[in-house]
């Protein structure tokens, strides 16, 4: 039975924003002074479902952030400027199964297959693209930062540069962070575009000074003019790349994707007013930042774009933006997130959407994608509420829903899951510093309302088993269809499959206990489920990084077949946090090969070597699948002169054929799968 939830929302408000026209003059048709600041609050857990505003009420709580963002030093510290902008910074990265690549070369690893991620390297089994990442010196110039285009030659395992990027760090007097995010762009045949993403360097800075006489003043900080650039180059011909079309967008990034040719982008926006103080001495020079305030307009408290080095205009319209209901006049918000669907085929921005909330993790497949964050409170153990858009043809606020509990900090992204019209999502909650509790929540789609209804949850009356032992952590979740799978951990891994063919009766089918946990699963279809994370010993302590195969053919009894631990305490890689550092590729029904990059340490704590450490999968067609490694490709290792890696933490690879091709750093190395150590580099 579908039980009907309360939707609430956190820390701040969520608003959703689309067409329409904005204010371009201040609405004065409520007075605000500085004696009413103490009463203003930020709108928090008690709104419920969202509804249109109107253009006065939206920039009446826009302004209300603003003011809560003032510190009157003679008031006390009424809002505190930092705590909204940083309490939704966090980065983003996004989980049906990303099945391994069944073609003839690897491509970037992703959550959900069918929606590209973005990576520092992409693949299209001709040439290869690839962010250079400037080396640093003392007191020299910055590098500017460079795109190597690289073709292959997977029959040799041979690959040559044809061609450069070069990408200029100062523009327009802005400085500009380094290119982190690619994607490539074209049909099945060919890649016509590349598309760079990359945000300014600045975030936050002190409002004032704080360095004073008396040393150790408040530390107060404000909004800074953060912007995202998108660049399209045309690559028909990779030797001669073209930029054809750039966007700047109002904002820092927070996580993107690519279905088909649209990129939908998720930024955050604070408004950047100069003029305003956010520290101010005195009532006289509150009263003089109050005066600026209530002369804002509308349009100036939303993010803009520029096209083209063009002129600035707006990127959001208010009269399509939604509110909690029953907002009230003293409620304030400031932060901005924009879901920004870019139609890459025709280099325009085809719709936009915002609200007002806090993002820890995203989850999209073809048709929908969900933002949830989540707000911890010590008595209830917190709250997560998720909003999900429709994706087809414009992006539509479709719904919102509110669970118990919180995300892990360990890739939240992962902890939600959409299959069968049901969203999946798993939270863990600690209320008073009692006993970690974990739960999986289903919810469905009102059919009546804007509200995701809650369906069913584990454990519960039914199956009240408890996923994970007393103090247990989660490490890794994965969902892969009518199952999921999770990691808990505390001294020893107990994985733990669930059964949920039913989304009305979810329960726990098995479990096993191993030494060590896993912090990456990637499910084989419904019969094996590799694992990538930490060796341990009975007491829990670090011994080395640790690959696992397990068999899940029987879900009620899932078996480890075997493990592969690269010593060291100290030895880890960039795969334990992120999926993109791993590569798949399947030359046979019965065999999967990956590959992953490894920072090797002895048992002293002494680096050794940056290396592409190959692992293989065999006899998967049958009942006895088997795990091993392949070798290794090594970039650089220690000696008398090199005692620390130059490179670490961003390195991938690529497999075509028989051929592999490992980046580290800036250069290339390429070789065979059957000899990984005779191969040559860097290209």
């Amino acid at each position: 039975m579908l039980k009907r939830v309360s939707i609430a929302i956190l820390s701040t408000a969520a608003i959703a924003c689309g067409g329409g026209n904005n204010s371009t003059t201040p609405q004065t048709s409520d007075t605000v002074s500085i004696n009413d600041y103490p009463n203003l609050t930020k709108a928090g857990i008690e709104a419920k479902i969202l509804e249109p505003a109107t253009a006065s009420s939206l920039e009446r709580h826009l302004k209300n952030g603003l003011r809560l963002n003032v510190n009157i030093r003679s008031m006390g510290d009424v809002g505190g400027a930092f705590d909204e902008a940083v309490a939704n910074a966090s980065s983003v990265d996004t989980t049906t199964l990303s099945s391994a690549s069944n073609s003839e070369f690897s491509s970037t690893n992703t959550h959900i297959l069918g929606v590209d991620e973005s990576d520092f390297v992409k693949y299209d089994g001709r040439y290869i693209y690839m962010v250079t990442h400037p080396e640093y010196i003392w007191n020299q110039e910055r590098p500017n930062a460079k795109i190597r285009i690289l073709q292959t030659d997977p029959g040799n395992a041979d690959a040559q540069e044809i061609g450069e990027i070069k990408i200029a760090n100062e523009q327009d007097q802005k400085q500009w962070g380094e290119v982190s995010e690619l994607y490539l762009v074209g049909d099945n045949t060919s890649t016509n575009t590349l598309v760079t993403l990359r945000s300014t360097w600045s975030f936050a800075s002190a409002a004032e000074p704080t360095f004073t006489d008396n040393i150790f003043t408040t530390s107060f900080f404000a909004p800074q003019a953060n912007q995202v650039q998108l660049a399209s180059y045309n690559v028909e011909d990779p030797s001669q790349a073209v930029q054809d079309f750039t966007l700047e967008i109002d904002g820092y990034l927070q996580a993107s994707r690519k279905i088909g040719n649209t990129l939908y982008l998720v930024t955050q926006y604070s408004p950047y007013l100069p003029f305003l103080k956010y520290f101010v001495e005195d009532e006289t020079e509150a009263e003089e930042n109050e005066a600026r305030i209530a002369n804002i307009s509308l349009r100036d408290l939303l993010p803009s774009i520029k096209i083209n080095n063009g002129e600035a205009q707006p990127l959001l319209n208010a009269e399509d933006c939604l509110v909690p209901e029953n907002l009230n006049n003293n409620h304030g918000f400031l932060n901005i997130v924009s879901l920004i669907a870019i139609d890459l085929d025709n280099n325009n921005v085809s719709s936009v959407k915002c609200l007002n909330t806090q993002v820890d993790g995203i989850y999209s497949n073809a048709n929908s994608l969900y933002l949830g964050g989540s707000s911890y409170n010590a008595s209830t153990g917190g709250l997560t509420v998720i909003h999900k858009f429709n994706l087809e043809d414009n992006i539509n606020y479709r719904s919102t829903g509110i669970v118990s509990g919180t995300f892990d900090w360990r890739d939240p992204s992962f902890h939600m899951d959409e299959y069968d019209n049901h969203l999946r999502v798993v939270t863990t909650s600690r209320p008073n510093n009692q006993e970690i509790k974990h739960q999986l929540t289903v919810l469905r789609d009102s059919p009546n309302s804007d509200e995701m209804l809650e369906v069913s949850s584990l454990p519960n009356e039914q199956n009240p088993a408890t996923i994970g032992k007393p103090n247990e952590r989660i490490f890794a979740v994965r969902f892969m269809g009518e199952r999921a799978y999770i990691v808990t951990f505390e001294q020893i891994d107990p994985l733990y499959a669930l059964d949920l063919s039913d989304p009305d009766n979810p329960a726990i089918a098995g479990e096993l206990e191993v030494p060590g946990f896993s912090t990456y699963l990637h499910p084989i279809d419904n019969n094996y489920l590799i694992g990538i994370g930490r060796e341990t010993n009975e007491q829990g302590v670090r011994q080395g990084l640790k690959v696992s195969l397990y068999d899940v053919q029987d879900i009620s009894s899932p078996s480890l077949l075997g493990s592969e631990v690269i010593s060291g305490s100290r030895t880890w890689s960039s795969a334990l946090f992120d999926l993109r550092a791993i590569s798949f590729l399947s030359p046979s029904p019965d065999q999967l090969r990956f590959a992953f990059p490894i920072s090797r340490y002895d048992e002293q704590g002494q680096w050794q070597d940056e290396a592409l450490h190959l692992f293989q999968i065999n006899d998967l067609t049958g009942n006895n699948a088997t795990l091993s490694t392949n070798g290794k490709m090594v970039s650089e290792t220690r000696s008398d002169s090199t005692l620390w890696p130059t490179f670490s933490g961003t390195d991938r690879s690529i497999m075509h054929d028989e051929a592999v091709y490992y980046t580290h750093g800036n250069g290339v190395w390429s070789g065979f799968w059957a000899s990984p150590s005779s191969a040559s580099g860097p290209h």
